[in-house]
């Protein structure tokens, strides 16, 4: 890592690892399952539709969650130099009415400063960071991830401590990503790696596509960035879905 960018990276895994839980019950509450908020506030009015890919900082950064995983557009921040999503299962996003069965894990995604491979952490920052064990850690040519052995049930109720973060290079901006699993769950070990490989392979083929030619003048707008999940009816669907 380049000298003077420690601080800044330190501060895109803290935003990471701070997630808001989407529909999650507070810690404790009795007879509450992972996620199962989300379930039951399906039928309030007025809520945000999950989304299949939005933009962060700026536009710079497009999240395209793996196949079967919504993103809570009520978990976004930031503005034009960085941001954050929540990332869960569309199934549970939806109360059961979108989507198949994918393992009940939470995913954040922020993205922070420009930067290169060069500014890339090591696996041992990102333990330290997060002042957890390092149980296992590895690097690509332009990612680092890390397998943490505390700190994942500090961020999702009835998680595992357990859990996996990375820091990868998306064309000029640095993203980082974090994933947290019920406990015992699969995704706390090797296989919650693979879910967030696939993440980041499917942001980075969405910043290789070709840009969008520019509409005619006169042509009918498009729709704003942020394709919605694809829908089964058309009354009801995602109706009260609220952040946790």
């Amino acid at each position: 890592m380049r000298p003077g960018r420690c601080l800044l990276v330190l501060g895109l895994l803290w935003l990471a690892g701070c997630a808001p839980v989407p529909g999650a019950a507070p810690t404790g509450a009795g007879g509450k399952g992972l996620l199962s908020g989300a379930v039951d506030k399906a039928a309030a009015p007025k809520a945000a539709k999950p989304l299949l890919r939005l933009t962060l900082a700026g536009g710079d950064v497009p999240v395209v969650p793996p196949e079967g995983y919504c993103i809570d557009p009520k978990s976004r921040r930031g503005g034009a130099q960085r941001g954050f999503a929540a990332i869960a299962s569309c199934r549970i996003l939806t109360g059961g009415q979108v989507g198949g069965y994918v393992e009940p894990v939470l995913i954040t995604v922020a993205a922070g400063s420009r930067g290169t491979a060069e500014d890339l952490p090591s696996p041992e920052l990102l333990a330290k960071a997060r002042r957890a064990p390092l149980l296992s850690g590895s690097r690509t040519p332009d990612a680092v991830i890390a397998h943490l052995g505390q700190g994942g049930a500090a961020i999702l109720p009835g998680g595992d401590p357990k859990h996996w973060r990375t820091v990868f290079v998306l064309d000029d901006r640095l993203v980082g990503a974090a994933l947290y699993a019920p406990a015992g769950n699969p995704m706390a070990g090797p296989e919650g790696a693979e879910l967030l490989m696939r993440l980041k392979a499917r942001m980075a083929a969405e910043v290789a596509k070709p840009a969008t030619p520019k509409a005619a003048p006169g042509a009918a707008p498009k729709a704003a960035p942020g394709a919605t999940a694809p829908q089964r009816r058309k009354r009801g669907l995602f109706a009260g879905l609220t952040q946790g």
